[in-house]
């Protein structure tokens, strides 16, 4: 018995080395790319051939990529509650970045480049019970501009991923001796604590072409409009066949940064995508905002399978400048409801129904950004105040029929802007950039208790 075991584990390892997750079990990539929803997939694993039996491998993908519906995240969670917990992540950091922040993380001005930096990030996501995480991607690596401008491409793949395969190898030589350990940690574990891309296409064309907002999201014009298909096609084509992207109904997702302002011809843009994954991918509008008129929005809506925002989604015009984080709540649930209760009656332009994605926010101070409003910031000053704002999105979730959904944080490390639940300590400093792990314990409290 005990030789059998140690053969599996040796004809195993390549596979587990590559796709059993550290704490949380985020982040994964592969290189080979394998059409989604074919007639099988033989090809997930680069080194399935040197197997005797991938049927293990292959027979998990199949189940995660025939999820029905988001209402199956309840049974899929880890943590077994009906709210799955997600968080934008950026990948890029050096320390040399937070000589421009106000507040600063716990364990200090850091590079995402460092092993102990992700070990420290990733077990953060579990203590806040966060489920999956949204990489900023600003473009591939290589570059594709002249100059010294890197995207987070690189970041992802040659510096982050990486030291999470390096982290993973270590994790598997130390957990995983035999079968029975692959088949219950690795097999069991939540097919949703995992990551996707979260498509920035403001920097996407700003530092490629130099375009403003307003023409960055212009698709009449045939260079936004081709990066933007090539883009999402080159994405899906380096992530989707890894077994750990995070799907909805079984399609990988992809969130499209400040949807919103398209204009054009974004419609056709958005079909040829699909097209190029035979439909399956799941596309998630960045589309929630208090000053948008929903009935001039649907057009828009209607071409995504979900919409959500970054941030708050509300002008800072309707709030008053250095508003309490409850203040912001208050404000912000009965637009969410709104808006919920007007998607949820529309079907999109596939005659599917649209799923929404709920809002979730601390704090937001961008004061000491050169060039930037002096208006806009809101402020936790104390433990109660986020918990306040996250307890009555629990209490809007409750109240539908199935008491199920998706909550989205900004952010888990957006430090520029003060929005990150990842813990901070400056001593002497108030509350706001003095918070600990309270944001953290406050997550998992709230969503996952």
């Amino acid at each position: 018995m005990a030789a059998k075991k140690t053969k599996f584990f040796k004809k195993n390892q390549i596979i587990l080395l590559k796709h059993v997750l550290l704490f949380l079990g985020v982040i994964a990539v592969t290189q080979n790319f394998y059409p989604i929803g074919k007639d099988s997939y033989t090809g997930y694993h680069s080194s399935c051939h040197e197997l005797e039996d991938c049927s293990l491998i292959d027979n998990e993908f199949q189940r995660r990529i025939q999820q029905t519906s988001i209402n199956n995240i309840c049974s899929e969670n880890d943590n077994a509650t009906s709210i799955l917990v997600g968080a934008f992540y950026y990948p890029w950091w050096r320390e040399k970045n937070f000589v421009q922040t106000k507040a600063e993380p716990y364990i200090g001005p850091y590079d995402t480049s460092n092993s102990v930096v992700i070990s420290k990030h990733l077990a953060q996501a579990k203590r806040g019970g966060i489920d999956v995480l949204a990489l900023e991607w600003t473009g591939p690596h290589p570059s594709d501009v002249s100059g010294d401008k890197i995207y987070t491409e690189y970041d992802i793949d040659k510096r982050l991923l990486m030291i999470i395969e390096s982290i993973k190898k270590e994790f598997v030589e130390k957990k995983f001796q035999d079968e029975r350990l692959f088949r219950e940690i690795y097999l069991r574990r939540s097919p949703w604590g995992s990551y996707f891309i979260f498509y920035d296409q403001a920097i996407r064309m700003h530092q490629k072409y130099e375009y403003s907002i307003e023409k960055a999201y212009d698709f009449d014009n045939k260079i936004v409009y081709n990066t933007f298909v090539s883009d999402l096609i080159h994405i899906g084509k380096k992530y989707f066949d890894d077994i750990d992207y995070f799907r909805i109904d079984g399609k990988p997702v992809v969130w499209l940064y400040l949807s919103r302002v398209f204009k054009g011809n974004y419609e056709k843009a958005l079909k040829d995508v699909r097209e190029a994954f035979d439909y399956r991918i799941y596309i998630i509008g960045d589309e929630i905002f208090n000053t948008i008129a929903l009935d001039k929005a649907e057009k828009r809506i209607k071409n995504f399978d979900a919409i959500g925002c970054y941030g708050i989604g509300i002008d800072s015009m309707y709030y008053r400048d250095e508003a309490n984080t409850k203040e912001i709540a208050d404000i912000a649930i009965p637009i969410y409801k709104k808006w919920f209760k007007y998607v949820s009656n529309l079907r999109n332009v596939m005659g599917n129904p649209i799923d929404f994605i709920w809002p979730v926010q601390p704090q937001y101070d961008d004061d000491h950004i050169k060039d930037r409003p002096l208006n806009g910031e809101f402020f936790c000053d104390s433990p109660e105040d986020f918990e306040y704002f996250l307890k009555r999105t629990k209490e809007a979730i409750d109240e539908l029929p199935n008491g199920k959904g998706i909550v989205f944080v900004t952010s888990f490390n957006e430090w520029y802007e003060t929005t990150s639940v990842e813990a901070s300590s400056i001593r002497g400093f108030p509350y706001r950039y003095n918070f600990g792990f309270d944001f953290l314990d406050i997550l998992f409290k709230i969503f996952k208790k």
